[in-house]
């Protein structure tokens, strides 16, 4: 029988690093709610899905225009796991 064992850790930020991690989660949550309600505009309009591609190259046109700066300081890589999360959620949504 395998023996699975498991770590409970607490982290204890600084009062700076508490104010970074809450900036990360909000803006990791723009975007869900952004991509997401793309996907749902679209799934109204002609019942079609954005994945994780055509979610990506959405957020690096949306990058370049004033009123979408937050995505630009946010790092891709996160952003492009926020999409891929996503994608998974829609995927077993409508499984």
């Amino acid at each position: 029988m395998k023996k699975t064992l498991r770590y409970n850790y607490r982290l204890n930020p600084t009062p700076e690093q508490e104010a970074k991690l809450i900036e990360f989660s909000a803006t990791a949550r723009g975007i869900w709610d952004l991509l997401l309600s793309e996907n749902m505009r679209r799934y109204e309009y002609d019942k079609t899905f954005l994945f994780y591609k055509g979610m990506a190259s959405l957020l690096k046109e949306l990058k370049p225009f004033e009123e979408f700066a937050w995505i630009k300081s946010f790092d891709s890589a996160a952003a492009q796991q926020v999409a891929r999360d996503l994608e998974t959620a829609v995927k077993n949504a409508f499984s």
